[in-house]
């Protein structure tokens, strides 16, 4: 009876583990510092090649275990991390000043 039980209790926690590495599927959005949504924002899970992009409305979906973290990046935009704590997620990104800082104009004469 003892040795069946401890058998039960070590699976039980195996499985339980296992549950709990699988990870969840995570929606949310990508909005910028005013709320508009940020399109084709790159959501990553670090230390993992799992990645999605956001779309048109700044939504994603991706899969992961609580505790991971996301890396959420756009162009013109600072890189955010964020770690993964339940199934929703929303996310603001501040624009990145420093990315402009410089600008050259060409211009190109014809007649």
């Amino acid at each position: 009876m003892k040795k069946t039980l401890l058998q039960t209790l070590v699976m039980w926690v195996l499985m339980s583990a296992t549950a709990v590495a699988q990870g969840i599927t995570v929606k949310g959005k990508v909005t910028d510092e005013s709320g508009a949504p940020v399109p084709s924002a790159t959501v990553q899970v670090k230390n993992s090649g799992a990645a999605v992009a956001t779309d048109a409305q700044g939504n994603f979906t991706v899969s992961a275990a609580p505790g991971n973290v996301l890396v959420i990046s756009a162009v013109g935009f600072d890189n955010k991390e964020v770690a993964v704590k339940g199934p929703s997620l929303n996310v603001s990104l501040n624009a990145d000043t420093k990315a402009l800082s410089e600008v050259v104009v060409t211009g190109f004469g014809g007649s």
